[in-house]
């Protein structure tokens, strides 16, 4: 993943909120990626949105747990 070399670049730029878009697809953004992203992402940023698919109570929690303070479905 890339993902902390994208978010170190970002965050150099002066931004410090984020908004993760998922798309639809479970199937390739599924939670187990999500997660391991969100974690990741997270460390770079003072707060953290997410706009994703519906999930599971548990699910959101996962996320909440990673770092995510905001969610849209």
């Amino acid at each position: 993943m890339k993902f902390r070399e994208e978010s170190r670049r970002i965050a150099e730029s002066g931004i410090r909120h984020i908004l993760v878009l998922t798309g639809e697809s479970r199937r390739i953004a599924h939670m187990g990626y999500l997660t391991e992203s969100v974690r990741i992402i997270r460390q770079a940023f003072s707060s953290l949105g997410i706009e994703i698919y519906p999930l599971t109570e548990d699910e959101y929690g996962e996320l909440i747990d990673q770092g995510v303070d905001g969610l849209t479905i």
